[in-house]
């Protein structure tokens, strides 16, 4: 393609900017050259060397000389006591010292007695509220609980147990089991009461009774109007301290109640609530 050279000139003048454009740009290009020159330092070792240059000859913007030193600012923390503690810098570091930890075992000790304590005083509290029971209730249905001071009739009940019996009267001898241990006035001593058991029966009536631990029955004949009970259940053991203190021995009777008292007291109280405390070195 072949472009005439009017044409040429035509473009070039149409793409020309205009002057005042040059000028502008001009003068920009001589501030910017103006301001990548070297400026003067103050490490030169005289000032007498160095070119006098007018103020109002220099181009351009002037850029300051001077050099300024930076500071850091100081840091100044609150004055403090020598010695103060730091409660959130103690509680996040742990310490490096094994620190010593008090336990109360007395404490411990105490209470897993009083735990026994309590557990034996519930056994014997519930065993007297049964015997209680078996007391009273038979009373309402006439039933008579009687203690077994002698061994005639062990090894079926033994001293110190409480048999109960339920009324007996005449009429029932005829047909009163063979076997049955009754309670009846003695025969051969007024006004004391026998347990024992009936081991057969008489032509005129009367009952043949034995202890199970004699060798041989009763040798007088137990008439129908002396008895007094049939034996319905026993309590072992309930009558011993009893027993000794009718002996002379007091002190039986003495331990059960003392041991009865400590139940109590030991089991009602309740322990106090104890803190375990730890000690840093």
């Amino acid at each position: 393609m072949t472009v005439a050279p009017g044409a040429r000139s035509c473009a070039a003048n149409s793409a020309a900017p205009p002057s005042s454009a040059v000028s502008r740009t001009d003068a920009s290009t001589s501030a910017a050259g103006a301001a990548r020159r070297p400026l003067p330092t103050t490490d030169s070792p005289s000032s007498s060397t160095l070119p006098q240059t007018s103020m109002a000859s220099m181009p351009g913007p002037l850029l300051p000389t001077a050099t300024m030193a930076f500071v850091p600012p100081v840091r100044r923390c609150p004055a403090r006591t020598i010695g103060a503690a730091r409660p959130a810098l103690r509680r996040a570091l742990p310490s490096t010292s094994a620190a010593p930890v008090r336990t109360d075992t007395v404490a411990t000790n105490a209470t897993a007695v009083r735990r026994v304590l309590r557990s034996v005083r519930a056994v014997v509290l519930a065993g007297l509220a049964a015997l209680a029971v078996f007391s009273v209730a038979p009373a309402a249905f006439g039933w008579v609980p009687t203690m077994v001071t002698t061994g005639s009739m062990v090894p079926a009940v033994h001293p110190g147990d409480v048999v109960v019996t339920a009324p007996l009267r005449a009429t029932d001898a005829p047909t009163l089991p063979i076997g049955s241990i009754v309670l009846a006035e003695d025969p051969a001593r007024p006004a004391t009461l026998l347990l024992h058991r009936v081991v057969g029966r008489n032509p005129n009536g009367t009952l043949v009774t034995k202890g199970d631990a004699n060798a041989a029955p009763d040798t007088a004949a137990m008439p129908p109007g002396n008895l007094r009970g049939l034996a319905r259940f026993t309590v072992p053991a309930v009558g011993v301290p009893l027993l000794k203190a009718r002996a002379g021995d007091p002190v039986p009777a003495a331990a059960a109640v003392v041991l009865m008292v400590a139940l109590v007291l030991a089991g009602g109280r309740r322990p106090r609530a104890r803190h375990r405390e730890k000690f840093s070195a």
